[in-house]
């Protein structure tokens, strides 16, 4: 089992790695975003609600990131 979990591991380092350009080029488009007052907003219910509103809850006292900058929004609430 943990020689099975490790392989499976190790495919996932190789499928990054294989579209790491991509990756990189993602990131700049968001820091470019970012840049120009865009924003990340996180909508979700339940469970991915509550990740993206805590997410957006950590970006400012982790990163300095003023809080308007990242946005969580649950349904319900």
């Amino acid at each position: 089992m943990v020689d099975l979990i490790n392989s499976e591991d190790r495919g996932v380092a190789e499928a990054v790695g294989s579209q790491r350009l991509a990756i990189a080029d993602a990131i700049e488009l968001v820091v470019e975003a970012f840049r120009s007052g865009g924003r990340m907003i996180y909508v979700g219910a339940g469970t991915s609600g509550r990740l993206g509103v805590l997410d957006a809850a950590e970006m400012p006292p982790t990163f300095g990131t003023d809080p308007e900058m990242v946005q969580g929004i649950i349904a319900g609430g």
